[in-house]
């Protein structure tokens, strides 16, 4: 089936999107994470055409996706999904968000939940403001266990050049993360991240925006599926403590041998659930 890749506008914001068509299927709306880390996430896109037709963007300020406004507040992160399902004339879809996607998903399913069908979350960030803190301390020792002197050093040099507002830094500092990833696992296939069109522009005033957002109130009773999958060794620890109790009715799962990526480091196990939240194997 051929990709389709077209623009949505949302007011200042020109969103590059990419649709796998199928026809009269439900939807499935994808979120990358980052912020500012475009991941096509091809082996989950064309495992999920299958049966559902299948919507990736580049969130705004993100490789072809110019944010002309600069405005990086979460609620214009919100009305950027609005804006793609009503071109799409979606009445709901399903969300599925890695990282800071998967974070993405449930604040927009927070505003919204009446146009969400389900949501899929692979190894989320825990949340907004102080909990956001709290989940970026525990990858920051993530990445120390990981990394030698060296390569530390380097990493602090990358991550002041990225607040400074350099693209490069922010570059660098990716490209390390990413080998950390996989450094414990053995994967048939590399991610899919595009560390070279990285930017600073949306990094920076994104995170000062998920500082200031108020943390998200838990979903006691939601009308909704909500499946939510860590590797058994990933880059949130205990901080996730704070999803499962914002979402005490979804299903959680562990995906053993794996890290931050569990689609690449355990395929196996992770296309399993997939397939169990999405019903593909039938």
């Amino acid at each position: 089936m051929k990709l389709i890749n077209t623009f949505v506008i949302n007011e200042g914001t020109k969103l590059f999107v990419t649709l796998y068509p199928n026809p009269d299927k439900e939807s499935v709306i994808l979120l990358h994470g980052g912020p500012g880390l475009p991941d096509s996430m091809p082996a989950i896109m064309e495992h999920l055409s299958e049966k559902y037709n299948v919507i990736l963007f580049h969130q705004r300020g993100t490789l072809k996706s110019p944010c002309l406004n600069n405005d990086y507040s979460l609620e214009k992160y919100i009305s950027d999904i609005v804006s793609i399902a009503r071109h799409f004339n979606l009445p709901t879809f399903h969300l599925l968000g890695h990282s800071w996607g998967g974070l993405y998903a449930q604040i927009f399913a927070a505003k919204h939940q009446n146009l969400v069908l389900s949501l899929f979350i692979i190894s989320p960030a825990p949340g907004t403001g102080k909990q956001w803190k709290e989940g970026m301390s525990e990858v920051t020792a993530y990445h120390k266990s990981m990394s030698s002197a060296i390569e530390l050093v380097e990493m602090a040099i990358a991550a002041t050049l990225g607040v400074f507002g350099m693209d490069e830094g922010y570059q660098k500092l990716f490209a390390r993360m990413a080998i950390n990833f996989n450094k414990r696992f053995k994967t048939s296939e590399v991610s899919s991240f595009e560390i070279s069109c990285v930017k600073a522009k949306p990094i920076l005033p994104t995170l000062k925006a998920i500082l200031k957002y108020p943390l998200l109130e838990p979903i006691a009773s939601p009308n909704i599926k909500i499946t939510v999958l860590f590797g058994d060794d990933d880059i949130i620890g205990k901080s996730r403590k704070y999803i499962y109790e914002r979402l005490p009715k979804a299903i959680f799962h562990i995906v053993p041998q794996s890290g931050h990526l569990p689609w690449l480091h355990n395929p196996e196990v992770f296309f399993t659930i997939l397939n169990g939240h999405y019903n593909l194997n039938h």
